[in-house]
């Protein structure tokens, strides 16, 4: 059942509030799980190091250029708890192509063509970061439980899977929201506490930054960085820097 939520929000000195219907909420801190390996980026890598890959005659070159720039596949198996001993909720398959990037596939686990889907926080240049990351909604240690969407409620799976620690983004920092840029200040029990961004808060000029002006703290639900199945609708503001 969908229950009714009034937000109500300190902007500018005005009260403002709305009734919006109650998103999914979470008892962890926001944030996105990397659904990649280190080694399929560093594929991706291939195209620009032919010469060194496949050095010797025309031939052999020929052949190890083929194998090399073909997309390596990594399958990672979802669960219905955090339990490699829980149910199968089927697989998520990472296709990386050199000089392409990578590409995500949900395989049900009854079968069907395979799904594709993009991860909510992605930056297609692999130079940055790398971010390939999806919402995740609990944590248990490794494991990470993700929303609905193109999984079945309740989908888990082990980022240890994926070799070396997880990779997690919070939403912290400059983030773009539904509010605007929003410079994030803290966190409480089902609150988000921010304020608009500034000049300030992302200086890229070589002059000294321009000093901050009087600012309203805004106080806002946690579930309205959420969309209604669970996704993260925010993302942060500069992943690749002062460009």
């Amino acid at each position: 059942m969908t229950r009714r939520l009034a937000l109500c929000v300190a902007f500018v000195g005005v009260a403002v509030c709305l009734v919006r219907a109650q998103k999914p909420m979470t008892n962890v801190d926001p944030g996105w799980v990397g659904l990649y390996s280190h080694d399929m980026v560093a594929w991706l890598e291939n195209e620009n190091q032919l010469q060194k890959l496949c050095p010797g005659n025309a031939s052999e070159a020929s052949r190890c250029r083929e194998a090399t720039m073909a997309p390596k596949l990594l399958v990672i198996n979802l669960y219905s708890g955090p339990d490699p001993k829980a149910g199968s909720r089927g697989s998520i398959l990472v296709q990386a192509t050199p000089g392409v990037g990578l590409r995500f596939f949900f395989v049900r686990m009854t079968g069907g063509a395979p799904v594709e889907f993009e991860a909510d926080f992605t930056v297609r240049d692999w130079g940055y970061g790398p971010f390939f990351h999806q919402t995740y909604l609990d944590r248990r240690g490794d494991w990470f439980q993700l929303p609905e969407d193109p999984f079945p409620q309740g989908t888990w799976f082990n980022a240890r899977d994926l070799g070396g620690d997880p990779d997690i983004r919070l939403v912290e920092g400059i983030v773009e929201s539904p509010q605007g840029h929003l410079l994030i200040l803290g966190r409480e029990e089902g609150i988000i506490r921010a304020r608009l961004e500034q000049p300030a808060d992302m200086w890229c000029d070589s002059d000294p930054a321009p000093p901050l002006t009087p600012w309203k703290e805004l106080r806002i639900p946690t579930a309205e960085f959420y969309d209604a199945k669970g996704h993260l609708i925010v993302s942060p503001a500069y992943p690749k820097g002062c460009l």
